[in-house]
């Protein structure tokens, strides 16, 4: 029997699994790929979901549903056709692919986006456990982030974490005392979400290849996919400080254009200003607590063009920022599912605080990708 971890974006899920104690594997969701896309597309007979649903996103987007899981509970539909779909119908077409790699698992822990509110949650676990996934706990992302990273502290203090998704660009505070995590402030902005930030990148190619060929790869649905489909190489290779290659495919032209680091940091130049002012905020809340501040990015956050460069500048001095890998993140959830499998803790959602296990059983310790001012450079433009 083994325990598994769901970590849930609004716009992905990927899974880890294995035996209690042990190191977790990554599950493979989507042709081989370890994130299952929170899409569902309306097209044809049936219902499709994941990568094939993503391939239609900009070629043909009246034809997907896309963040359903901000929208649990609320009265909302996508129709196409014979086709109706609420969010929880989109949502129950996910789980059931998540239910197969899953088979004989006796316990699963959930991290959600912190935006979604506690009937939420328990309508996600709920469904999930329709869908034959046993869940015993859920956690906000940002929470399992600090526990994933007070390994590396030698005493306890207090973190802000960022993150961001499709649907909003979050940062918490949270003290780390001796016994648990409490979380003291949220801040959720939805006009800073990673679609908004992604527009911005898309923008900036498109003006590359209208000045390298003259075409504007937003006027052909082809071309805009094959962009699209390209946006997350773009941010990890800026986010190294190095230039991106797309490859726009039209029906009828093709061209290759580069993104320059620098031009994509320019693009997004307000958004990172707006969003290093809302990191400020929490670390001015923090440093209010009379402990010096840890701040942290999960990786979907490091990505994010020019926002480290904005942070330094806002701040006026060099704030050591630290990533949080994904593998980590998942690692830290897993170890939450076996504390509660050990009956450590009981089932529940740890909302607001989380209880801390003694630091030398902190499974997720090795597993911190650490990206200091190196991993950020500040010659990032603003």
């Amino acid at each position: 029997m083994t325990l598994a971890a769901l970590d849930f974006t609004s716009d992905r899920v990927w899974v880890v699994h294995g035996a209690p104690a042990q190191i977790p594997q990554i599950v493979p969701l989507d042709d081989s790929g370890a994130e299952l896309p929170l899409v569902v597309s309306l097209s044809g007979r049936d219902l499709r979901a994941g990568r094939a649903a993503l391939a239609q996103v900009r070629r043909a987007p009246h034809l997907v549903s896309r963040e359903f899981l901000p929208r649990l509970g609320q009265p909302c539909e996508w129709h196409l056709g014979r086709h109706r779909l609420s969010p929880e119908a989109a949502l129950r077409i996910i789980l059931k692919r998540l239910r197969p790699p899953l088979l004989g698992c006796r316990g699963i822990v959930m991290s959600v986006p912190g935006y979604l509110h506690r009937d939420q949650v328990s309508l996600l676990a709920r469904l999930a456990v329709e869908a034959g996934l046993p869940i015993v706990g859920a956690v906000p992302r940002t929470t399992a982030a600090v526990l994933a990273a007070r390994a590396a502290d030698a005493v306890p203090c207090v973190h802000v974490v960022v993150d961001v998704d499709e649907h909003a660009f979050s940062c918490c505070v949270a003290e780390e005392t001796a016994e648990e995590i409490v979380l003291r402030h949220r801040c959720n902005l939805a006009g800073l979400s990673l679609r908004i930030w992604r527009e911005q990148v898309i923008r900036c190619a498109a003006e590359e290849c209208i000045r390298v060929c003259r075409r504007d790869p937003r006027e052909s649905p082809e071309a805009d996919q094959s962009v699209f489909d390209q946006l997350d190489e773009v941010f990890e290779q800026c986010s190294q400080n190095r230039p991106a290659t797309l490859r726009v495919q039209a029906v009828e032209w093709f061209q290759e254009v580069t993104v320059r680091p620098e031009r994509a940091a320019g693009a997004c130049s307000v958004l990172a200003r707006q969003a290093a002012e809302a990191i400020r905020r929490c670390l001015l809340l923090a440093d209010a607590s009379h402990k010096e501040p840890a701040l942290w990015f999960t990786a979907e956050a490091a990505r994010l063009p020019g926002l480290a460069a904005a942070v330094y500048a806002v701040s006026g001095e060099q704030i050591p920022v630290t990533m949080i890998a994904s593998t980590a993140l998942g690692r830290a959830i897993f170890a939450l599912a076996g504390r509660i499998d050990s009956g450590e803790l009981a089932p529940g959602y740890f909302e607001s605080s989380v209880p801390l296990p003694p630091r030398e059983d902190d499974a997720a310790s090795s597993h911190i990708a650490s990206g200091r001012l190196q991993r950020f450079p500040v010659g990032d433009a603003l």
